[in-house]
């Protein structure tokens, strides 16, 4: 078994950030912050990521926009099946649409963008209180926002659990807390993005390209075993 250390990491940062190019369309949260710098839009946009593609939660969220407008007052306003028939495309219409409607009403009395200026520890906790909103979803737009903390996604816990890094039953909080004191803070953010892409392209859920992966020295996996 692999000790994992902060060499190993830089060593593991530098291939990702050599073999993946981030593009800011592959990732919707990402996607929303440079287009608009709007936390409630970035919250919208990664909620409909959820079990989703990007692709499909980018659409989704363009319709949306079109047709109500991504914003609380609108939202708050608009019916559940007007929401429902815009984001069919990212599927879970039915809970998302809901979750979005409720988020817009109660979010028309909070203020969100004094919210990601408060402590993150706070901003956190009040941001899990709201529907459809765990720390996923919590920690991309607080993240997204420059935030000091890493979020966990299913491609970044596939990831880091078949390299080893956490233990295979490792929950959220330990994955999160475990890759932040192995990278550097400067690097969260990319290696959130990194591993999503490697994720996608490489080590994919059913069928990991294990003998094209650059980080195949590193991995314990026991697909990996394949490579001659």
């Amino acid at each position: 078994m692999m000790l994992w250390n902060k060499e190993i990491a830089k060593k593991v940062y530098d291939i990702l950030k050599k073999e993946h190019k981030i593009e800011i369309e592959d990732y919707v949260s990402l996607w929303a912050y440079v287009t608009y710098k709007d936390p409630f839009k970035v919250l919208i946009a990664t909620i409909l990521s959820q079990s989703s593609t990007d692709k499909a939660a980018l659409k989704s969220f363009k319709k949306l926009d079109e047709k109500i407008g991504v914003n609380p007052e609108n939202l708050a306003k608009a019916s559940i099946d007007d929401i429902r028939e815009a984001i069919k495309e990212s599927g879970l219409q039915n809970q998302k649409a809901k979750a979005i409607k409720e988020i817009a009403e109660r979010l028309r009395e909070m203020n969100i963008k004094e919210l990601m200026e408060k402590d993150l520890k706070v901003a956190r906790e009040k941001l899990i209180e709201l529907p459809k909103i765990g720390y996923k979803t919590a920690d991309v737009l607080l993240a997204t926002f420059n935030k000091n903390i890493l979020p966990v996604d299913t491609h970044v816990e596939r990831v880091s659990k078949r390299l080893g890094i956490v233990r295979k039953e490792a929950k959220y909080e330990e994955i999160r807390k475990t890759l932040e004191e192995i990278f550097p803070q400067n690097t969260w953010h990319d290696i959130h993005l990194l591993f999503i892409a490697h994720g996608r392209k490489i080590c994919k859920a059913k069928k990991p390209l294990c003998n094209s992966c650059k980080l195949f020295e590193y991995c314990e996996n026991p697909k990996t075993q394949i490579r001659v």
